[in-house]
């Protein structure tokens, strides 16, 4: 058995699982919602309410914490579809780097899925991930916080690419499947049961069914106008919705087809209650892929531990050839230092006003470098201090400049540490609310700009959302 941890947004999901020929057996499902606001698209933004959270959430319900596999939904991993020949994993690695030349980051994970082989020695088309290590380090240190061991790490879109593909009712189909998660909807387009092309949308009406299936068939009429251009092997007319609150929905609008996910992974006989959908079960079936993520990292500290451990082993030699080295070229450069002074005193010995000068000027150097390291380290303090984010008036103002009629923002909380700003959006019309954040994301003083899902009040008949802010390095100065 297998334990796969599946976060994205505010639903945490864990399945215990257990590969049975080309089908996942899900023996028990777990799943909460996580304290509002703390992920935000794969994103953990309140360490500190979530790290409790995920803790309690293991514990309670007694599941094992050794060798999980983490699948991330999250826009920090980027995909792509390629076509190369069959080459080794090292070469291709190479290739699909040049194809992410534009990250121009250093420290960049990649990794692969084998979608499908042309011919026995021909081509083969694969989808490419690319990561920042750093962004996989953070989830390594939060669940070790936590107690919990990390077996791999893997992409959402990987994971639910590899589980569509080997069902029946998409395979060799041109067919568009959308999966519900929250106030999200991720769409995936397949040409000829391959997969060809993904998106993630936020859904602003979910209030009513009716809503809802609105806002999902608009993205499906648009993405069918994108697939009738790129010359795909058939019409895409078939569409499928699976997800929370699928069955919910098709109940009320008969019209919708369900993507019956049953028939790929199976929920065990001794499970209770069915969920709506198993979100993270797919890379048990990824047969063909390149080195995981993880296994990269965990190789890099491998090899620096040996670097490391070769070094050590080393410098009790180097430093006894260092100190050999520094007493040879000492006492020959202190013989001919003393001689060159012997000859100095014995010409100024004599000369008393030249000996007073001296001694003058030698002190008021002194003086004058003391100074200039005083001013030196007055002015690297001043920049360090100038560098940190302020909020004052002039970032209140872009806030307020960017808020339309009807938009009221309440200021929840600012760290001048990390320079981010927490505060909450209310209107009566959400799509004011979404102008609003537009607004937010196009000025340059907020490096980033991260919001939670939508809350409605009666009371005040208007809907709400959280809005974290991160200000840029020297904003407000």
């Amino acid at each position: 058995m297998e334990v796969i941890l599946y976060l994205s947004n505010q639903l945490v999901q864990a399945v215990e699982v257990k590969k049975k020929g080309r089908k996942i057996m899900a023996r028990r499902v777990w799943q909460e919602e996580a304290p509002g606001g703390s992920i935000i698209n794969g994103i953990i933004t309140d360490e500190e309410a979530f790290l409790p959270f995920i803790k309690n959430f293991f514990s309670r319900n007694k599941i094992p914490s050794r060798e999980v596999a983490l699948v991330i939904g999250s826009s920090q991993f980027n995909h792509k579809v390629m076509e190369f020949p069959r080459l080794s994993d090292r070469e291709l690695r190479k290739l699909i780097e040049r194809e992410f030349a534009e990250n121009k980051k250093e420290d960049i994970l990649y990794s692969y899925y084998v979608l499908e082989k042309k011919g026995r020695k021909g081509m083969q088309k694969i989808m490419a991930a690319a990561v920042s290590k750093e962004f996989l380090l953070s989830y390594l240190e939060l669940f070790r916080k936590a107690g919990i061991g990390l077996g791999s790490i893997d992409s959402e879109t990987g994971s639910l690419v590899c589980q569509f593909s080997h069902s029946p009712e998409i395979q060799k189909q041109t067919c568009l499947v959308q999966v519900l998660d929250g106030q999200e909807v991720g769409s995936y387009l397949f040409d000829g049961g391959v997969y060809f092309y993904s998106q993630k949308n936020r859904l602003f009406r979910t209030e009513t069914e009716e809503e809802l299936a609105e806002e999902l068939i608009a993205i499906q009429g648009k993405l069918s106008q994108f697939a009738s251009a790129q010359k795909l092997q058939e019409p895409l007319e078939k569409f499928y919705i699976c997800g929370q609150g699928a069955a919910v929905l098709k109940r009320e609008k008969p019209e919708l087809d369900c993507y019956h996910a049953d028939k790929v992974v199976c929920p065990g006989r001794s499970m209770k209650k069915k969920p709506d959908f198993i979100y993270p079960a797919g890379i048990l079936l990824q047969e063909e892929k390149g080195t995981s993520f993880l296994e990269q990292i965990k190789r890099e500290q491998k090899k620096k531990k040996k670097q490391y451990e070769r070094f050590m082993l080393c410098l009790p030699s180097l430093c006894v050839l260092v100190l050999v080295l520094a007493a040879a070229a000492g006492l020959g450069g202190s013989y001919y230092r003393n001689l060159e002074k012997l000859y100095q005193i014995q010409e100024t010995m004599g000369n008393e006003e030249l000996a007073e000068k001296k001694a003058s000027y030698e002190l008021s150097m002194t003086k004058v470098e003391t100074m200039k390291v005083r001013i030196r380290d007055a002015q690297e303090a001043w920049e360090k201090l100038m560098s940190y984010p302020t909020f004052d008036a002039s970032i209140w103002r872009e806030i307020t400049g960017s808020m339309g009629n009807g938009i009221t923002v309440e200021l929840k909380n600012f760290n001048r540490d990390s320079g981010v700003i927490g505060m909450n959006a209310s209107a009566a019309d959400p799509r004011q609310i979404s102008g609003f954040i537009a607004a937010l994301q196009e000025k340059d003083i907020f490096e980033s700009v991260e919001y939670s899902g939508y809350t409605y009040a009666d009371s005040t008949e208007s809907y709400t959302i959280h809005v974290v802010c991160c200000l840029t390095e020297g904003a407000g100065r």
